[in-house]
C-alpha cells in the first residue's frame, strides 16, 4: 500500500488511513447531528405540548370563572347577600386557578423555546468530540498533501536532529 515516509521513517498513519478516518468521522458527525436534532425536536415538542395543554386549561378555567361571575352577579341582584357572596368566592377561585395555569403554561412555552438551542449533554459532548476529531483528521490530511507543510516539517526535523530546540 502507498505510505508516506519522512527521513526514511514510516509515517504514523498512511494517507489511505487518514482518508478512511476522515470519511468515518464525517459520517459519524452527520449521524450525531441527526440524533441531536431529533433529541432537540422531541424535547421541544414535549415542553410545547405541556405548555399548550396548560394554556388550554387556563382558558377553560377563565371561561368557567367568567360564567361564575355572571351567575354571581345575577344571584346578587336577586338575593342581597348570601348566595351571591358564595358565587363570588367560587368565581374568584376559578379565575385565580386559571391565571396560575396561564403563568405555568407560558413558562413551559418559554422553556420549550430555550430547549431548542441545546440537547442532551451526552449528544452535545459526542458532537463536539466528533467535530474535534474530524478537524484533527483534516489537519493531518492537509499536512500530508501540502508540500509547504512537508518542507517545514523537514526543517523542524533537521533542527531537532542537530540537537537544537525548535
Amino acid at each position: 500500500m502507498f505510505r508516506l515516509s519522512r527521513n526514511g521513517r514510516r509515517s504514523s498513519s498512511s494517507l489511505v488511513q487518514l482518508v478512511k478516518r476522515l470519511v468515518s468521522d464525517g459520517l459519524r458527525l452527520v449521524r450525531v447531528e441527526i440524533d441531536l436534532a431529533r433529541a432537540r425536536f422531541a424535547q421541544t415538542l414535549r415542553k410545547a405540548g405541556l405548555g399548550v395543554a396548560l394554556l388550554l386549561a387556563a382558558v377553560i378555567l377563565v371561561l368557567f370563572g367568567a360564567a361564575a361571575l355572571f351567575t354571581a352577579a345575577g344571584i346578587g341582584l336577586a338575593i342581597v347577600l348570601p348566595a351571591w357572596a358564595a358565587g363570588l368566592v367560587v368565581a374568584a377561585v376559578l379565575v385565580l386557578a386559571g391565571a396560575g395555569a396561564c403563568l405555568l403554561g407560558l413558562s413551559q412555552l418559554r422553556a420549550a423555546a430555550s430547549a431548542r438551542a441545546s440537547g442532551p449533554l451526552e449528544l452535545e459532548t459526542e458532537l463536539q468530540e466528533t467535530r474535534d476529531r474530524l478537524e484533527a483528521d483534516l489537519g493531518a490530511l492537509s499536512s500530508k498533501l501540502d508540500p509547504r507543510h512537508r518542507a517545514q516539517t523537514k526543517e523542524r526535523d533537521a533542527v531537532s536532529a542537530n540537537g537544537q530546540a525548535p
